[in-house]
């Protein structure tokens, strides 16, 4: 490619946008990362730690001062900035843990509480006050497993000779509070896990028998059921094969598993990243964070820096699948993923899908977007080119290309084939479908009203979850455990019907014009379902009544059992609006109520979405959803 020299902007514009079409992928990265280089606006990196004694002990002293107002969630968020930001090993990072741990014994977190103090003392906290902090520990070990009996037979004032004899039990207890071995943790009451299934489906071991897969001439893919489907029902439960979490979730959610967790523990290098345990520290070192945090230890990157959870993601993509750069040379030899990247993105599942290997990412299928990575011209804005080139300028300073060195030398080299096709590999990524993972708050309004909110804590590449197409009147919905999704039923589902998951808003939260507005913006796709090609209304201009589907319909559902269930349902209303969505039999319940509506009524029909979003709310109250409670006050 012949050099490039120009003296203004406004001529390498007009160069990129009258030459773009004639040059290939390779030469388009080249050009971009040339562009870089002579507007010279590359990032200097250099050796540089984001850790700060003195940052450290400003947070520090914040977390003090909340915490003798009493606002002990505040406190202990500054004291996780504080372990944050703390150089490691220092005398400021073991004082952050051991204040910590004096919130969680105020807030009745002992698990959490025990940990944080066996932190500290690891680093080698003060001699000073290392006395009280014993102190805390043996109450906290008294409350966690002595028995209620033990405990009042002593004040709170605990004797030395109490402690020798619990010597043996603190002793056995400090085993299971190891830092080093703690499993994650369940920080708050209204937690729950992903639940576990046995699926039987032998070629998506992840999902129910009663979905499979298909993929139609034009490479478009879609879930099929295969039988009949009750709402309620999992379909399918995935891990993302990468995601990342939201900059403003940094301090109160693990960087690797998503859980909110009150006592999230350091990364050594960085201060980027938190975690919930040792464990998912360490799975994140191993998957992907052993490349960021050199990137991190050059070049800090914060919100001024506007990187979006997308393209963040698609970075953690290529560092998952090249195992950090160790098996880049075996994906590049690998006879489909080698350049020009395939352009097939779409099949039928013939032999297992998994999750975790990279197949499932590459073969995502077709929305209605131009996949064909060497037709990417003028109209695929210059400025992605630059963005992946500014990445590629990043990981040529770490390790991922092979040993950390100093490589400036090396800087106005011309892109290597491995780099060229890191650079390939990125931009297909940013094709991927990324899925926000949420997380409820709940609120107690006014008249013990309660008022839920769900936000989008991050994002991540679900494959499986991705086959699901859009419709704006779904059969399913994805709800967030941790960073886990679960897809459940919402409606009832014929054998044979194709299934559909809706990624902006339903067709009753919003008009048919917001609704393919945010579809074009995100997905770059309009929609053609019914709701859409029928223009159904949204849920305040629905009428009180549907069409009955036919004269039929008394003889396939009991009028008088319809009837009953109608006037339960009625008195049942108020019970959802005061936020008690907890209780089983009622979604049960609401589930066979709504298998009747559907048997005996057109769509829309106003009970039917009033009991779908009832069964929608149930559903997200026991998966990523939270109430934050203080606990009892000491005196």
């Amino acid at each position: 490619m012949e050099n490039l020299c120009f003296s203004e902007s406004s001529q390498f514009r007009q160069f990129w946008f009258e030459k773009v079409d004639r040059l290939s992928l390779n030469e388009k990265i080249q050009v971009a990362y040339e562009f870089l280089k002579w507007r010279k606006v590359l990032p200097t990196m250099q050796k540089q730690s984001s850790k700060s004694a003195a940052k450290a002990t400003e947070y520090k002293n914040l977390g003090n001062n909340e915490f003798r107002c009493k606002n002990y969630i505040e406190a202990a968020n500054f004291y996780t900035k504080s372990v944050s930001v703390a150089p490691v090993p220092s005398t400021e990072l073991a004082i952050a843990y051991a204040n910590r741990s004096a919130v969680m014994a105020k807030i009745t977190r002992d698990r959490e509480c025990l940990l944080d103090i066996n932190r500290a003392l690891q680093l080698n906290y003060p001699e000073t006050g290392k006395q009280k902090l014993l102190d805390r520990k043996i109450k906290c070990i008294i409350q966690f497993r002595i028995a209620m009996s033990v405990a009042k037979e002593f004040s709170s004032s605990v004797t030395y000779a109490f402690k020798t004899r619990l010597g043996v039990v603190v002793e056995e207890l400090d085993k299971e509070f190891d830092p080093d071995r703690a499993e994650p943790l369940e920080t708050h009451a209204l937690r729950f896990r992903a639940p576990k299934m046995d699926f039987k489906n032998k070629l998506i071991p992840n999902a129910s028998e009663k979905i499979e897969i298909k993929c139609d001439s034009e490479n478009r893919t879609s879930v099929i059921a295969t039988a009949r489907i009750k709402p309620g029902e999992i379909l399918a439960i995935e891990k993302p094969y990468a995601a990342n979490l939201a900059e403003e979730y940094r301090y109160t959610n693990c960087a690797n598993c998503f859980l909110r967790c009150e006592a999230l523990i350091h990364c050594p290098t960085c201060s980027m990243v938190m975690f919930c345990s040792e464990i998912c520290r360490k799975n994140a070192f191993e998957t992907f964070h052993r490349i960021e945090c050199q990137i991190f230890s050059m070049f800090p990157i914060g919100k001024e820096d506007n990187i979006s959870l997308n393209k963040w993601a698609a970075f953690r993509t290529l560092l998952v699948a090249t195992k950090q750069g160790k098996e880049l040379d075996q994906l590049m030899n690998h006879p489909v993923y080698k350049l020009p990247l395939a352009t097939k993105f779409g099949r039928d599942l013939k032999e297992k899908f998994n999750s975790e290997d990279y197949s499932s990412v590459f073969y995502h299928g077709k929305r209605s977007r131009s996949n064909k990575l060497e037709n990417y011209g003028s109209e695929f804005s210059l400025s992605v080119f630059v963005n992946v080139a500014k990445w590629l300028y990043l990981l040529r300073h770490t390790s991922f290309f092979g040993e950390l060195e100093d490589k400036k030398e090396n800087l106005d080299a011309p892109l290597s084939d491995r780099e060229l096709y890191v650079a390939a590999f990125f931009l297909r990524s940013l094709q991927s479908d990324f899925r926000f993972i949420k997380e409820g708050t709940e609120e107690k309004m006014a008249c013990d009203h309660v008022q839920n909110t769900f936000s989008p804590i991050g994002i991540g590449i679900f494959p499986l979850m991705n086959r699901f197409d859009h419709s704006c009147d779904p059969h399913v919905m994805m709800f967030s455990y941790e960073n886990t999704l679960v897809c459940r039923a919402i409606r009832p589902i014929k054998a044979g019907e194709q299934i559909f998951d809706c990624y902006t808003r339903l067709f009753h939260q919003g008009t048919k014009y917001q609704r393919n507005l945010e579809l074009k913006e995100r997905f770059n796709f309009e929609c053609n379902c019914k709701p859409c090609e029928m223009n159904w209304p949204i849920f305040d201009k629905l009428p009180k009544t549907s069409k009955v589907i036919s004269d039929k319909s008394n003889k396939v559902v009991d009028l008088k059992k319809f009837a009953k269930y109608t006037k339960k349902f009625e008195k049942l209303r108020k019970q959802f609006e005061y936020g008690d969505l907890h209780d089983p039999a009622v979604v049960e319940f609401l589930c066979k109520f709504l298998c009747m509506l559907n048997k005996m009524f057109q769509r829309p029909h106003k009970d039917a979405i009033d009991c779908e979003t009832y069964i929608e709310r149930h559903y997200s109250a026991i998966a990523n959803f939270y109430s934050v409670e203080e606990g009892e006050e000491e005196d």
